[in-house]
């Protein structure tokens, strides 16, 4: 599910900003990429974490923005110094090798200890994370909205076919009775009809509107539950989808036909949509 969320907190010369952002992914699949000075709770984020999402490709970042005009805390890396002086005087004789110590690159700042820096950290992170849950709920209860439309589509398919099987079960009959006057056939009333009433029941399709109305039930009530439900609508999708394969393999008429591959583009819509449900 897609969100995006951010908090900042004064740490030190400076504000610690992070962010959290999440797209659709069926697992879950947490990437931290976090400054030097917190990259020792990448751990205990990545628990808190496991705790409130299921699914979805969450970023984690967290970068340090030191305050303009601050001076820069750090020592001289010596080593580097001497190498960037080197070069300059080969590259450019006429230069002042001082101008080397601007550079960013001889300097290596230093590390404030965890413990000072854990707890403001800590805390940027928390409401960070809180308005992320925050968001990715808002965008759960709009998804849901738009399933139960797509529920409510299927479910008036269901019921068009449900009021027109005794028409097509009818119709089907009387076009096999044409058929046989067509041949001009002499065969035993009988025989005619059980053999049509066999054809009949071969296009029957009561059972499997029964399992869709089934699935349609299961479905609404996984919406409604509490905890995660993504993987049993997943499953509920592949059932919707199997029914209609069915329904569609034995459809007797052009109405029959159309009405199953209606399930299955709402069908297919919904499982995309499921896709970034918990």
């Amino acid at each position: 599910m897609t969100a995006f969320a951010r908090a900042e907190t004064k740490v030190g010369r400076g504000q610690m900003v992070v962010e959290i952002r999440s797209v659709n992914h069926r697992y879950l699949q947490p990437g931290f990429h976090l400054a030097r000075e917190c990259a020792g709770l990448e751990p205990l984020w990545r628990e808190q974490l496991r705790k409130v999402c299921s699914r979805g490709k969450v970023d984690v970042t967290a970068s340090f923005r030191r305050a303009a005009g601050e001076p820069t805390d750090g020592y001289l890396d010596q080593t580097q110094l001497r190498r960037l002086v080197s070069t300059c005087r080969r590259l450019f004789p006429h230069s002042d090798p001082a101008h080397v110590l601007n550079l960013p690159a001889v300097w290596n700042a230093a590390s404030a200890p965890d413990t000072a820096l854990a707890p403001a950290v800590q805390k940027a992170f928390d409401e960070a994370l809180d308005a992320f849950i925050r968001q990715r709920e808002s965008e759960g209860e709009r998804l849901t909205g738009v399933l139960h439309e797509q529920l409510q589509e299927i479910e008036q398919q269901v019921v068009a076919l449900k009021s027109k099987r005794p028409a097509i079960q009818q119709a089907l009959r009387e076009r096999w009775q044409a058929r046989l006057k067509e041949l001009q056939a002499t065969v035993d009333a009988q025989r005619v009809e059980e053999e049509i009433a066999v054809q009949v029941m071969r296009a029957d399709v009561d059972e499997e509107l029964a399992r869709l109305d089934s699935h349609l039930e299961e479905t609404r009530t996984a919406l409604k539950a509490d905890g995660a439900q993504g993987r049993k609508l997943d499953f509920l999708m592949q059932e919707f989808t199997r029914e209609a394969n069915t329904l569609a393999s034995k459809a007797p008429d052009v109405e029959t036909t159309n009405a199953a591959l209606a399930i299955k583009v709402l069908v297919e819509q919904m499982r995309e949509q499921i896709q970034n449900i918990e």
